[in-house]
């Protein structure tokens, strides 16, 4: 009898130990997690004119934000960092930050790629950070009609935009041109160059563009990309 009470003291002692081990083990990822996140929303704040409230209220924002949307939280501070570094008002951060997690997810990209394409759109289009849905809406039916990712959109659309808005092009017409070749077999990337290449061709005319431009009477590229209704037409 004592022998079997010893067998399972023991037994109890050992699930106990390892308890105890799986519970410290627990204890040390969160608190590890938990450091991560108090450093990564310190680099945001370095950013912006912040108080000790303002990044509190970002980050339960940002801690709400993960409980509801399938995006690892270190995820979401890389993205808000990216958000606040591109110029975005710190009482519009969180949601273009929520509205570029969303693309990124329904896209099959990252919230980092979405932050790029957003702000890069708002940024060079002129546009408010308000329009984010709008803009997410626009980039994420690219996707859909064309042949590509968010990703693949990510890699060269920010190089891009400021020569399209520039020369008349909108945004629109800048997603849809991209998507439409991509739909050939083209790649997003590629696309957008090739599209970039065609506007810089109208700006800096060649000698039989420069006679085609004279006999149609045009002199200002942009303006003229304007009045034909696009660069496409």
């Amino acid at each position: 009898s004592a022998m079997r009470t010893s067998r399972v003291l023991s037994s109890a002692g050992t699930s106990m130990l390892t308890a105890g081990v799986v519970m410290a083990t627990g204890i040390g990822y969160a608190v590890n997690e938990a450091a991560k996140f108090e450093k990564s929303m310190s680099n945001v704040s370095t950013t912006i004119d912040s108080t000790p409230e303002l990044m509190k209220s970002m980050s339960d924002s940002v801690l709400n934000m993960a409980k509801k949307l399938p995006v690892p939280i270190s995820q979401l501070t890389e993205a808000l960092y990216d958000v606040v570094s591109a110029g975005i008002d710190a009482k519009d951060s969180m949601f273009v930050l929520e509205q570029s997690a969303r693309l990124g997810i329904a896209g099959l990209g990252t919230s980092t790629e979405g932050v790029d394409i957003i702000t890069s759109s708002l940024n060079a289009f002129n546009l408010k950070a308000t329009e984010s849905a709008n803009v997410a809406n626009m980039v994420f039916k690219a996707v859909k009609y064309g042949k590509t990712t968010v990703s693949g959109l990510a890699e060269s659309f920010g190089n891009n935009a400021a020569l399209m808005k520039n020369s008349n092009v909108s945004l629109q017409e800048y997603l849809a041109a991209t998507a439409t070749l991509t739909v050939s077999g083209m790649s997003a990337s590629r696309a957008q160059t090739q599209f970039s290449s065609a506007v810089t061709a109208m700006i800096k005319p060649n000698t039989l563009m420069k006679k085609i431009f004279n006999s149609l009477g045009v002199k200002d590229i942009p303006l003229f990309i304007k009045s034909s209704g696009g660069a496409v037409k």
